[in-house]
């Protein structure tokens, strides 16, 4: 079973072409339960929603097999709302508008089943909610732990804590370059492993792949080839959840699982490219992903 903290929303997007889409299921945590759900069943979901949010979102979610028991829904207050705007180049975005209202005191209380989790996924959140959940983890043998540029520049040194006390840590490279003001990549991973002492990292690439690095040894993955890119909000959520799902399947994390786990969360992400909205990646199937698993391997081959 896989715990995974993260944010549960309402996204509107504008995509070029003058497209808009208004109020889908999106939200970090959202993205990552259903792609760790296609690797491990049930997968146990943490966030909090308002009074306003849609139940048809929940019951799609508890049809994929996430567990929605340890999603918090408030009466007092809105859904979470995020609004962004892509460029003609789909790698870069502006948020619009953002209400972070209900997550500022956010505290969650697991139930058993979430706390007894082996594998927990500390999606993009606050530090110190993510600490929270960590502090309830009972049973945990493998924590992940993904987080983003604002929690950087306000929140370094509770996160440096934090990395600490995780195993893989996860970050897209304009990130990773945030931590130490360093454009090299391979120099920040050194960085990042010689301050945190994390044993794993994984810098998020986006359209230029992956790169990786466990106990001593370096990996990257191109991104799987796309033709018809539709909305790549989520892509980085969803790959983080695949990794998740897939190690939690796996009773170690050696070489090579964890570059078979990159490889599926490569895939996976691309299914995330090609939608608009978590609702819509929830179709995807473990056969459609397995079908373009072996595709990517005979592109990365050589």
């Amino acid at each position: 079973m896989v715990t995974v903290l993260g944010s549960v929303a309402l996204d509107t997007i504008e995509l070029p072409a003058g497209r808009k889409e208004v109020e889908r299921l999106g939200g970090s945590g959202t993205f990552a339960a259903l792609a760790a759900s296609l690797f491990c069943r049930p997968v146990s979901l943490v966030g909090v929603v308002g009074f306003d949010f849609p139940e048809k979102y929940l019951r799609l979610l508890r049809k994929r097999g996430v567990l929605t028991r340890d999603v918090e829904q408030r009466e007092d207050i809105k859904s979470f709302r995020w609004h962004g705007c892509y460029e003609q180049d789909l790698n870069r975005r502006k948020t619009v508008s953002v209400t972070p209202e209900i997550l500022i005191g956010f505290s969650p209380v697991l139930s058993e089943e979430a706390a007894n989790s082996e594998v927990f996924l500390l999606g993009n959140s606050a530090p110190q909610v993510q600490k929270v959940v960590l502090e309830q983890a009972r049973r945990a043998r493998l924590v992940l732990l993904d987080t983003m540029d604002i929690w950087i520049k306000n929140h370094l040194e509770e996160l440096f804590s934090l990395f600490k006390k995780v195993d893989i840590l996860l970050i897209n490279d304009e990130e990773a370059r945030l931590l130490h003001n360093e454009w090299n990549l391979v120099r920040v991973v050194e960085k990042v492993k010689e301050m945190a002492g994390v044993r794993a990292l994984v810098v998020k690439r986006g359209s230029e792949g992956v790169l990786a690095f466990l106990d001593g040894e370096y990996f990257s993955l191109p991104a799987y080839p796309l033709c018809d890119i539709c909305d790549p909000t989520g892509a980085g959520d969803t790959f983080v959840g695949a990794l998740a799902g897939y190690l939690a399947g796996n009773q170690r994390l050696d070489g090579e699982t964890f570059k078979k786990g990159l490889a599926y969360a490569t895939v996976t992400a691309s299914f995330c490219c090609e939608s608009c909205g978590a609702d819509r990646f929830a179709s995807v199937s473990r056969e459609d992903v397995e079908e373009r698993f072996l595709k990517l391997q005979r592109v990365a081959c050589f």
